[in-house]
């Protein structure tokens, strides 16, 4: 699974989405992305979605519906999850249900859920009807420790069951980061760096992962978009490099990247890589 931070602040910032952190199942599917509840966090989100839709092979309506669904709860979180336009953070978590399910948890830690039956004329409205009539199944829940748990059940959502589900790192994160990339203002030529970036490291990260999941943490600094790999197993920043080495053109991630870094803890190793807006 891949992880992303979230940023928190006292004021909605819509110019920048913040900190982006992703959890990617390196075996299975199930994956995870937190982010600040704000308006432009929504867009990542559903990106986020949409690439699990093309891993998972939904087809075209499934994937409409699971992307309608994601939006709307992810915007009831930024509207009304925290006071007085105050920052906090979402995530939404994707997993196998039972059969071909696919299950959508959108959670918060905001002020929680009003009393009486939130799905009959509460504060949220429409978006709440809109999940409803879209999903299979709808449940709303409090979190420990608060906030509220939007869980939607999309049953029979893959089109062709037998066919093995692809890797979910490339179209997540390929998605997630061109999302951010575009927020942050970048060219054509350097969105299409950006994308390059993100497949490199869908497609070798799980190999150096310290554990059974893939973490990356994307920031949006407004002219640049920061990423940081990791834990990998000791040695890992360095290989993850080579491993992106193509013949007469050398390591892709150093050609590409406007700096690059290492750095550890007592959890493993971590490649820092930055993108930059040219022109």
């Amino acid at each position: 699974m891949m992880t992303a931070s979230t940023s928190s602040g006292t004021e909605q910032d819509d110019e920048t989405v913040g900190a982006v952190e992703l959890d990617l199942g390196a075996d299975v599917v199930d994956a995870a992305i937190r982010l600040p509840a704000r308006s432009s966090g929504v867009a990542v989100a559903r990106q986020f979605v949409v690439g699990m839709g093309n891993a998972l092979h939904l087809d075209v309506h499934a994937c409409e519906d699971l992307k309608l669904a994601t939006t709307e709860a992810c915007t009831n979180a930024v509207v009304h999850a925290y006071p007085n336009g105050s920052a906090g953070p979402m995530e939404v978590a994707v997993r196998p249900g039972e059969g071909d399910d696919l299950v959508v948890v959108v959670r918060d830690a905001g002020m929680g859920l009003p009393d009486g039956d939130p799905l009959n004329g509460d504060r949220h409205g429409y978006g709440l009807s809109l999940i409803e009539a879209v999903s299979d199944e709808l449940a709303l829940g409090r979190c420990d420790g608060g906030g509220t748990k939007v869980t939607m059940r999309f049953r029979h959502a893959r089109e062709t069951p037998e066919q093995p589900i692809d890797a979910i790192h490339s179209p997540v994160l390929r998605r997630v980061i061109a999302m951010m990339a575009a927020d942050a203002g970048f060219s054509m030529d350097r969105l299409s760096d950006a994308v390059l970036v993100a497949e490199t490291l869908a497609a070798h990260t799980p190999v150096f992962s310290a554990d059974s999941v893939v973490h990356v943490v994307v920031e949006d600094r407004r002219d640049a978009v920061a990423l940081r790999v990791g834990p990998l197993v000791a040695g890992g920043a360095a290989d993850l490099l080579d491993a992106s080495r193509v013949p007469a053109y050398g390591r892709v991630l150093e050609h590409l990247a406007d700096a690059i870094d290492t750095t550890s803890d007592e959890r493993g190793e971590y490649l820092h890589v930055e993108l930059r807006r040219r022109g």
